[in-house]
Parts: C-alpha cells; sequence; structure tokens
C-alpha cells in the first residue's frame, strides 16, 4: 500500500510537529508500508503483519531512497524508533488531518458501504473538490493512509470505514474527525469478532456519536436499527 502526499507542505509541518525533525516539502513524496513500492523521497512505516515483517526489509538502500523510515527496532538518522508504528501512523494521520479544512463524510455499514462512497463521490464531483478513499482502504490502516492524499484544495473528503472487532470505528472515528455521517445498514455480515447483531450495531453507531459540533447524520430509516437510534443533541439528522 503506497500514497501520493496531497499537501507537502502540511506534511512536512506535521512531521515537524510530531518528532521535531524537518524534511522540506520538495523532499517529501509519498507515504508507503510495502518495501516493494518504495520511491525516492517516501516516508515509510513498517507494520508487523500476521505473515510478514516489513521491518525485514529495511536495508541500506530503503534508508537512501526514503525520506524517513519509522519503526519499532531502530533509531539513527532518518530512521525513528517508535513503540507502536501502527499507532502512530494514526497520530501522524490525525494531525494531518486538523490541517486541512475541508468537510469529511464517514460512511459505515455491514454492506454497500464502497459502492455509497463511490456513488456520493460521482454525484458531487462536479461542483466541489472532493477526493475519497481509494478502493476499499477502510480498515486501521488503509483510512489513515488515505487520509494523507488530502489536499488543501478540497471541499470534501469521503471516508470509508470498516471494522473487524469492537473498538474500531470510534478509532478511526477519532482520526476522521467527521462533520457527516452515514450507516448503510445493519446485518449479520463479518460476524467473526462480534457475539449478536447488537454488538455490529453498537460498533457502528459509533460514527454518529463522533460527529462534529452541528455535525449531520444521515438515518436510514429502512433499517431497524439505525432508525431507532438516539443521536446526541447536538448532532442533526
Amino acid at each position: 500500500m503506497r500514497i501520493n502526499i496531497g499537501d507537502k507542505n502540511k506534511f512536512s509541518e506535521t512531521i515537524k510537529e510530531i518528532f521535531g525533525l524537518y524534511i522540506s516539502a520538495d523532499k517529501l513524496n509519498g507515504v508507503s508500508i510495502d518495501s516493494r513500492n518504495i520511491q525516492n523521497g517516501d516516508v515509510f512505516i513498517a507494520l508487523k503483519g500476521c505473515n510478514v515483517d516489513s521491518h525485514d526489509f529495511i536495508n541500506l538502500e530503503m534508508e537512501s531512497l526514503a525520506s524517513l523510515i519509522i519503526n519499532e527496532r531502530k533509531n539513527f538518522k532518518n530512521v525513528i524508533k517508535v513503540d507502536s508504528s501502527k499507532k502512530m501512523l494514526g497520530k501522524i494521520a490525525m494531525k494531518y488531518r486538523e490541517k486541512m479544512k475541508c468537510k469529511i463524510v464517514g460512511i459505515t455499514g455491514s454492506n454497500g458501504k464502497t459502492t455509497t462512497k463511490e456513488i456520493l463521490y460521482h454525484i458531487l464531483k462536479d461542483e466541489y473538490s472532493i477526493s475519497m478513499t481509494p478502493g476499499n482502504y477502510n480498515s486501521t490502516i488503509g483510512m489513515p493512509m488515505s487520509f494523507f492524499t488530502i489536499s488543501t484544495s478540497n471541499d470534501i473528503f469521503i471516508a470509508e470505514m470498516g471494522t473487524n472487532s469492537i473498538g474500531e470505528i470510534k478509532y478511526l472515528a477519532q482520526i476522521a474527525k467527521p462533520d457527516f455521517g452515514l450507516i448503510t445498514n445493519i446485518s449479520e455480515a463479518h460476524m467473526q469478532n462480534f457475539n449478536s447483531i447488537n454488538d455490529i450495531y453498537n460498533e457502528k453507531i459509533e460514527l454518529l456519536k463522533s460527529l462534529k459540533e452541528d455535525g449531520m447524520a444521515f438515518i436510514n430509516m429502512d433499517d431497524v436499527y439505525i432508525s431507532s437510534t438516539t443521536l446526541p443533541s447536538n448532532v442533526k439528522v
């Protein structure tokens, strides 16, 4: 997974604020978590997966290509050691998002997230400068990565949010700070880490609970779970 940085000046400011390290905008390119597609000037974030640990692929060639390497093992020159690369990815995405003025539309649900996102994008793209999470980049890694594509020229960013376990929607919403929220539906899809459909509902509804002051929720009145939701008083429906 690799993302081109939407605003390199704002990203440079973000890195400076978090790490105290100045990297000029002209030395920045993209953000990558895959050692196979790293390009000159990329920020590489080393993550440990179930089968592969990308720390194992950090070498001299990568260090010469990357503007910054964030990892959990080494600390020298342009290689910064952190306690958790994944948590740091979220922190950088959150700080970068705070620098952007665009409205954020958060979309989640058991089914139809990607389709709804793409339909909304095509409806709005002729009237607004708009971007969105690419493909199905909706995980606790993919969604934060996608935020680096936002530029200061964007009016709207559509953030697709998925979940595999309790707490992930709340985590993603803390990064996104959405102005608008939409839940497509609640069903028994992807039940592996949930005990009941009520658990799924409680997980998904975190998106609407997280909406900013004067945020707006779009309620699917045909869904028995969503239509019965009581929202905070500051959220418009």
